[in-house]
């Protein structure tokens, strides 16, 4: 609720402001009814970037989570550092036009970015290793949008981090989502 609220109040402010400035207005006294015609724009574009948000969750499955614009999961690993590390890299084939970055196996962090699509101007995923035990492993996957300042992601992130989640119960030995 609180991106629609964003939304709102950035795109009729912005729509009105650019009014007042096309319309050349100047003076002592700003024109405060070119704001109310930005109540219109701002509404429109709400209820348009909420039933894009609405569909993809739908069609993905995702209708009662809580959408995030960056999305963070955690799970325990059975398996040596190098077979997960190995998974962690594969796991990105799920994920369209995903390239890795970056690779610390010592570290255990691996630095990837999805390509741009209609629905985002591209995504950071994140994978970072840690040692729970004998044989067992902490994986945290973090997916966000590349570009900082992205108010509403229409579930992208969400979808990015549950693929990578579906490849480890598939090919992993052993995952339990903490």
């Amino acid at each position: 609720m609180k991106q629609k609220i964003i939304i709102f109040l950035i795109t009729s402010i912005t729509y009105g402001m650019l009014m007042a400035m096309l319309k050349g207005e100047t003076g002592d006294r700003f024109p405060t009814y070119l704001l109310i015609y930005g109540i219109p724009f701002g509404l429109i574009m709400t209820l348009g970037t909420g039933w894009i948000q609405h569909r993809n969750l739908k069609k993905t499955g995702n209708r009662g989570q809580e959408v995030k614009v960056k999305n963070v999961i955690q799970m325990r690993v059975e398996g040596s550092r190098e077979e997960i590390f190995e998974l962690c890299l594969r796991s990105l084939g799920e994920i369209k036009r995903t390239k890795v970055k970056s690779t610390s196996p010592d570290e255990g962090i691996i630095q990837a970015s999805a390509g741009i699509s209609w629905l985002t101007w591209g995504d950071v995923i994140e994978f970072q290793i840690k040692s729970a035990g004998e044989e067992h492993y902490f994986v945290q996957v973090l997916s966000r949008p590349a570009v900082s300042t992205t108010l509403i992601d229409y579930g992208k992130n969400l979808d990015n981090v549950q693929r990578i989640l579906r490849y480890f119960k598939h090919y992993a030995k052993s995952v339990q989502v903490e």
